[in-house]
């Protein structure tokens, strides 16, 4: 209990910190920022998920759309307010360094863990991160919950359906979220494999919860990648990473897309 109130007062000295020096000007809100703001509008102007910063308002099929609902809410009932934008990205990456020590203190000494607790809460990538609206903090959050949840689930061997559907869910906000929680999905398929192979008594549950993740994840994920491959197009500001990774230059989409020598090289 002491060790909790200690933490909740560092926490509130650092938010207290962050926030009295966060001014609109701060930071570069240009590029992505700007983007996930203009999504969250759409959102929250009953447009749909629609590049509305665009000629047209073509449907969005780059971005995952997690964060922008999470910035919807304030634009709803705050207007385009960047203080407060802010502040939800400073709350999210507070819990989600809290979260980290959750998961970190049970398999390090106390001292060690609130050391790394306040490394971690003002390390300079951290601070370079709440001064600007991005969705990376938010990933971090929903992968931090999503393994601390899932390997509490493992260690009671708790396999129900109704758990898978929760991890499943997990997995999901951090994949929407950035689509590089791809991976979290990946892990936990080669964790459930190897599982299934050590244990002959038990491959065939495990088997059949492969199964039933493989359909509750991969079957958001297929759709919104076809959606996004529907709508998009090379020359499109909203395109997908799909056609971004064959394009010679991001940056300039009317240089076409890259050759084979140009990729190796």
């Amino acid at each position: 209990m002491r060790d909790a109130i200690k933490i909740s007062i560092v926490f509130t000295i650092l938010f207290l910190l962050y926030t009295l020096f966060i001014i609109p000007e701060l930071g570069d809100l240009g590029g992505d920022n700007a983007q996930y703001i203009f999504l969250a509008e759409s959102i929250a102007h009953g447009k749909g998920y629609a590049s509305i910063n665009y000629p047209g308002s073509p449907p969005h099929t780059k971005y995952p759309f997690i964060f922008p609902v999470l910035l919807t809410p304030i634009i709803l009932f705050f207007g385009e307010n960047l203080i407060l934008m802010h502040i939800l990205v400073i709350l999210i990456s507070f819990l989600a360094v809290f979260l980290s020590y959750q998961y970190l203190k049970d398999r390090i000494s106390k001292g060690l863990g609130i050391m790394l607790l306040l490394l971690t809460g003002t390390a300079p990538i951290l601070a370079n991160s709440l001064i600007r609206i991005l969705s990376d903090m938010p990933y971090f959050f929903f992968t931090v919950l999503a393994m601390i949840y899932i390997e509490r689930c493992i260690d009671k061997g708790e396999l129900s359906n109704k758990k898978i559907f929760l991890w499943s869910s997990l997995l999901l906000l951090a994949y929407f979220t950035r689509t590089i929680g791809f991976v979290l999905f990946l892990g936990l398929m080669a964790y459930l494999f190897s599982k299934a192979i050590i244990d002959k008594q038990k491959s065939i549950v495990y088997f059949k919860k492969i199964s039933l993740l493989m359909v509750f994840f991969l079957l958001p994920v297929i759709l919104w990648s076809a959606r996004s491959l529907y709508f998009s197009t090379p020359l499109d500001h909203g395109s997908s990473y799909y056609h971004e990774a064959l394009l010679l230059n991001p940056y300039k989409p009317e240089l076409g897309n890259i050759d084979f020598l140009g990729f190796i090289s």
